[in-house]
């Protein structure tokens, strides 16, 4: 019965995406800051912080599969989810260092995360 509610959960979602897509299409309009296509597509991929991805995404699968097996399927002080949580704070680290060392180019701009309202807001959710 689980997956027949899943199911539909789909088909209530599609069209709600579909006419997202639509709107989104029809009206928006690329700003003028934004890259240009006629760049060369190094430049276009330099926009991206792969360097930064890497460590971030390692993070939050450490941090999600410890916090998801944590006290169910294995205990907090076992090998595993002291492990995942050793990862997920050393990926952590990785990522801040790499940031900072991107400067403007980061995923996370530092003057724009040392603004006060910025910094509390980020720190709520995730926490």
């Amino acid at each position: 019965m689980e997956a027949n509610a899943s199911g539909q959960s789909f088909w209530i979602n599609l069209p709600v995406g579909g006419t997202t897509f639509l709107i989104i299409l029809v009206f928006f309009s690329t700003p003028k800051h934004a890259i240009p296509t006629n760049e060369p597509a190094k430049r276009r991929l330099r926009a991206f912080d792969f360097p930064g991805m890497v460590p971030l995404v390692g993070a939050l699968i450490c941090f999600c599969l410890a916090l998801q097996n944590g006290g169910l399927t294995t205990a907090w002080n076992s090998k595993t989810s002291i492990g995942l949580l050793f990862g997920f704070g050393t990926m952590i680290i990785t990522f801040a260092i790499i940031e900072w060392r991107q400067g403007e180019r980061a995923m996370l701009v530092g003057r724009i995360v040392k603004r006060r309202s910025i910094a509390v807001c980020a720190a709520y959710s995730f926490l």
